[in-house]
Order: C-alpha cells, then structure tokens, then sequence
C-alpha cells in the first residue's frame, strides 16, 4: 500500500491496474486500495477478473485480447464501467473490440518502431490506447510523440514506495518534455 500511496502522490497517474499477483481479494486491503485510488481521482482497474472488479465496485477491467472474454465482462458489469483490452494480437482483433465497445486497447511495444501497433493505433483510432513500456526515455518520448494517450510503467516500479514516486515522477516530466517540444 506504501508504494501506491507513493506513486499516486507523486504526480499525474489515470489508472492503477491491479492484478492477481499481488494477492488482491475483495477484502479490506483492496478496498484499502480503492479509497487510496479515489483520493487520488485515480480510477482502479482490475486485471483479468470482472467478478472481483464488480465485487469491489471498483472502476472496471482488463480483460484478454478476445471477443469472448470482452463480451463477458462487458455484460457483467453494464455499460458504466471500464473494460479494457491487454495486450494487442493483431490488428483486427483489436479493431472488432474497439467496434465492440472496448474502453481501451493495450499494446507492448516501441512506438518508434516503423511497425508498431501503438503508434498506427493512435494516429488512426478513436479508442484510447495504453503503451506498456520496459520505461526507457526514448520510448517515453515516442509513445508521447505518436500521441498514445496512456503510459503504463514496468511492473519494476513497485520495489520500494521511493522507487514507485520516483517513476511517476520521471514520467510525468518526460510527457511535459514531449508536449512542450511538439
């Protein structure tokens, strides 16, 4: 909970995703979680498990890149809540779930790469898009300049509450950097 707390503290962050691994249960340590993320205004999402997303009221879900697993989260939790879509198989996957309602699309990759998905997502879609970043600068830098709207850090963010502050902030000055220079 520290590092949480350390990271929403430290600047501009619009969602916290939550997943499995890190032992959340609809119990008083995720509601703890929740109360910390609408503080912040921050929207907490969980990953993979619509059930417990709707069990915690929290703001919604990320589910698997499939039309299935998004139909079904979709109609357990209504049309109010996020459901979101990790990581990006294709193209055409993500467009049929972007037509099917998908709040967001996610991607892993380097939006300088004259291949990336991320960045011909952004130029060509209205459905927001979430670059999953190993957190190089350079790649900062591009996801901002290909105008993907949402940066997710490594998960090596959360080694210590300094470390998770630390991150959010170097993120937020590189997308200041980005703007100001476009």
């Amino acid at each position: 909970m520290a590092c949480v707390e350390a990271a929403l503290q430290a600047g501009d962050v619009a969602a916290l995703l939550i997943g499995a691994e890190v032992g959340v249960a609809p119990g008083e340590g995720a509601k703890g979680l929740l109360a910390v993320a609408h503080v912040h205004d921050v929207a907490l999402i969980i990953d993979q498990d619509y059930q417990l997303a709707k069990a915690l009221d929290a703001d919604g879900v990320q589910v698997s890149a499939s039309l299935e697993a998004y139909a079904e989260a979709r109609a357990a939790l209504g049309d109010e809540m996020i459901v979101g879509i990790g990581m990006a198989p294709s193209r055409h996957i993500m467009m049929e779930l972007a037509e099917a309602g998908a709040s967001y699309v996610s991607f892993e990759d380097d939006a300088s790469d004259p291949d990336s998905l991320s960045a011909w997502w952004a130029e060509v879609m209205e459905v927001p898009c979430v670059s999953h970043l190993a957190g190089h600068d350079d790649e900062v830098l591009s996801a901002v300049n290909a105008g993907i709207e949402f940066i997710s850090p490594d998960e090596t963010m959360w080694q210590s509450p300094q470390h998770a502050s630390d991150t959010v902030r170097r993120l937020n000055d590189l997308i200041v950097k980005a703007s100001v220079a476009a």
